[in-house]
């Protein structure tokens, strides 16, 4: 009986074994599955060359040599859904072109849509003769692309001012402005910026906004009884 009992108890673990087996292999071959059909295969078709590309904002795209009709295979690994490929042309010049990737063998034509960012800037030369004050005020509207490859219209309004002014020694300057991104102001200042006529002075610039994908910044410059402002903005 006791011998019998063994055997049963030795049996019904070799089965628990068995399943346990079964089962970690029916998982394994259903994650391998899983992952084989959400493989996803990228080629390029009539890329320009001699360009670096960013991927989702974040990677480098690295491309296979051209091949037939100037096509290049991604290197990225690119999974199945929406994507977003840019390069810049300047610091405030960007190219973009969205796009899907479905499961298995793709082959993409991106169709690049031009995107730039506003600046305003103003000018004064002082001359005893006119008025040493100027301003301006316009508003921009502009698209940015975020992370998850939502498309946003902005609209920026920048006002900008300054007077220039003759003094016994030297001459100063009032510099102001205000700058409202989408409804809500993101910078106001107002300043006086003394010119003790020195050679070669480099402009000042200072941030006053940033975000995500670009940043805005505010410059200025006095130097022998001329002065400018400017509010500009490049991409990150």
């Amino acid at each position: 009986m006791t011998r019998l009992l063994k055997h049963k108890t030795s049996v019904e673990v070799s089965v628990f074994k068995y399943l346990i087996i079964l089962i970690i292999l029916i998982s394994t071959a259903v994650v391998t599955k899983t992952y084989y059909d959400n493989q996803t295969s990228v080629t390029f078709v009539e890329l320009p060359d001699n360009i670096t590309y960013t991927i989702d904002h974040a990677k480098q795209l690295y491309l296979s040599e051209p091949g037939l009709f100037n096509s290049k295979k991604s290197s990225n690994m690119l999974y199945a859904g929406s994507h977003i490929i840019h390069y810049d042309t300047s610091p405030v010049t960007r190219y973009y072109a969205l796009f899907n990737v479905k499961k298995g063998e793709n082959y993409i034509k991106p169709v690049f849509d031009f995107h730039s960012l506003p600046s305003l800037s103003i000018f004064r030369l002082y001359t005893k003769k006119a008025s040493g004050k100027i301003k301006n005020s316009k508003t921009f509207n502009y698209i940015t692309h975020a992370e998850n490859n939502a498309t946003f219209q902005n609209s920026i309004t920048i006002s900008i001012g300054l007077e220039i002014k003759k003094t016994k020694t030297d001459f100063l300057c009032q510099y102001n402005w205000d700058v409202s991104l989408n409804g809500h102001r993101i910078s106001q200042k107002t300043f006086t910026e003394y010119d003790n006529t020195i050679n070669n002075q480099e402009p000042i610039r200072e941030i006053i906004y940033k975000n995500g994908s670009h940043y805005y910044y505010a410059e200025h410059f006095l130097e022998n009884g001329s002065a400018k402002l400017k509010i500009g903005a490049e991409y990150l």
